[in-house]
């Protein structure tokens, strides 16, 4: 089997609540991405039923990594967590979504789309709609702020420009900063690299 296009990928511990709608909204996104696709769902030490729900889907395009203990540790290095996390993505493109986020039905379309108009895009991101735990809007939206090339990583010293369940990467733009650094912030650290 040929690797997919993209991985959609989410890590999650004890999200039972959530998990079920994202990996739904997940199935929708995929199917509609337009090319091969694949959910890779990452339990990190959950103590709830998420394992068992995450499980009781019935998708070839799913893959599980699960663990027994949470993969960060006690120093919460989520930079290790990531990099297990990314090191088991097999897409072109990564995706990621969280564990109790939802993704619009057209996010990976829409991002596989810029990725082809432009071969020198190595990050594509959008915007976030905050959710209450009843999937109702709160009307808080988090965006970015408008930057460009060169005011970036001036911006980035104030604040994360990249709403990480938004996130898209090359793979390949990925693996020339591999291992993950940034120990508690690890996203924070992907995107100055990148």
């Amino acid at each position: 089997m040929s690797n997919p296009r993209i991985t959609l990928l989410s890590y999650y511990k004890d999200e039972s609540r959530f998990l079920r709608a994202m990996i739904e909204s997940a199935i929708d996104a995929m199917d509609m991405a337009g090319c091969t696709t694949e959910l890779l769902l990452l339990d990190n030490g959950s103590t709830d039923d998420s394992r068992a729900i995450a499980h009781s889907f019935d998708d070839p395009r799913m893959r599980f990594l699960d663990f027994d203990e949470d993969i960060a540790g006690p120093d919460l290095d989520f930079g290790h967590e990531n990099t297990v996390a990314f090191e088991a993505c097999r897409g072109d493109l990564i995706a990621i979504v969280g564990g109790d986020d939802l993704i619009f039905p057209d996010r990976l379309a829409i991002q596989v789309k810029s990725f082809d108009q432009d071969p020198l895009l190595d990050v594509c991101h959008g915007i976030c709609l905050c959710i209450d735990a009843n999937s109702n809007k709160t009307g808080q939206v988090m965006s970015s702020h408008p930057y460009h090339e060169y005011n970036a990583l001036r911006i980035m010293l104030s604040f994360c420009i990249i709403g990480y369940p938004t996130a898209m990467i090359k793979r390949s733009s990925w693996q020339s900063i591999a291992p993950f650094g940034g120990g508690y912030a690890p996203d924070f650290w992907m995107w100055g690299e990148t």
